[in-house]
């Protein structure tokens, strides 16, 4: 199930060769797994069903009960203050993981608000396509200038299509000068995108390491000196943070106010490598419901990092 998940479409012979399994013994489980309402084995290869996905979720929380996987889990949880944290056992299975936690995510909300990055586009293409008319998405922050292909914009109108669920585009760069960007808060078009972003219920959003996204971000240098001087170490939607989670600088941007992130009650971060575990570490404070997905190289260096701090506290 897990293979599948991650790779729709696939062949009965590639998953053959990916498993190390004869093509009679998958030929087998797949005709147990379809007879049970698990996969789908037609022209389009094989693919999860809703059912599939569901089962996928209960048997990983029984595997993560049998292994350490979940009393580290629960201890980062803790650490980090936030409601629950999933570790992927390597970044390839980072977004198998997002969309197990993505389909209980979208069973309490009608709007959800989606950033760009490698990090979410990589769960939008493992994303099954469902009929969810009830759902609105919409981009959580402007373009970045980056490649269209993991645009917040790009990105949400995928998953959109892939769930038949109202979509809003933000057609705009997230940052732009004041004066143009009060010309174009009167388009009609990007109004009616910001009216409803402010109804967003549920978040998914990338976390950036800080010196990464003052480059992407293209920032004068004298901004990035005074980052760098202030320490900053992560950003998440235009805000940079320092390791005590403090909010440093927010920059004035298309996207979701951190005031309203902060007020969500349904969102999941994506964020994995270990050069990634200071900025996760600084980006969890800003809100206790962050449903957090990494993998074991970040999850490791994260604990090591909490553990010196709550030594350096005891010590005092």
């Amino acid at each position: 199930l897990e293979e599948i998940s991650g790779s729709p479409g696939i062949g009965r012979r590639q998953l053959a060769k990916r498993l190390e399994q004869t093509e009679r013994r998958i030929r087998n489980e797949i005709e147990i797994l379809s007879r049970l309402g698990l996969i789908d084995s037609g022209q389009n290869g094989l693919n999860m069903t809703q059912l599939g996905n569901q089962v996928m979720y209960r048997l990983d929380d029984i595997y993560a009960r049998e292994t350490n996987r979940r009393t580290l889990e629960n201890e980062l949880a803790k650490g980090l203050g936030i409601k629950r944290v999933r570790i992927a056992k390597d970044p390839d299975d980072v977004a198998v993981i997002a969309l197990i936690q993505l389909s209980g995510l979208l069973e309490h909300i009608t709007t959800l608000g989606i950033t760009g990055g490698t990090s979410v586009k990589r769960l939008v293409d493992r994303v099954i396509p469902d009929a969810r008319s009830d759902l609105t998405v919409v981009p959580a922050r402007g373009s970045l200038g980056q490649e269209t292909s993991v645009q917040a914009n790009t990105l949400a109108e995928e998953l959109a299509r892939k769930l038949q669920a109202r979509f809003y585009p933000l057609i705009a760069i997230d940052q732009l000068q004041h004066d143009t960007r009060e010309q174009m808060l009167r388009e009609p078009l990007i109004r009616r995108t910001l009216e409803q972003m402010e109804k967003i219920d549920g978040l998914i959003f990338g976390i950036g390491r800080a010196d990464d996204m003052m480059i992407r971000r293209d920032l004068p240098p004298k901004l990035c000196d005074k980052l760098v001087e202030a320490g900053v170490v992560g950003e998440a939607l235009g805000s940079f943070f320092n390791p005590e989670g403090k909010r440093i600088h927010e920059l004035e941007t298309f996207g979701i106010r951190i005031e309203q992130l902060q007020t969500l009650d349904f969102l999941m971060a994506i964020a994995y490598g270990k050069d990634k575990a200071l900025a996760v570490v600084s980006v969890s404070h800003i809100n206790p419901n962050i449903i957090l997905v990494t993998d074991r190289s970040c999850a490791e260096e994260m604990s090591t990092l909490l553990g010196g701090r709550n030594n350096g506290k005891s010590s005092n």
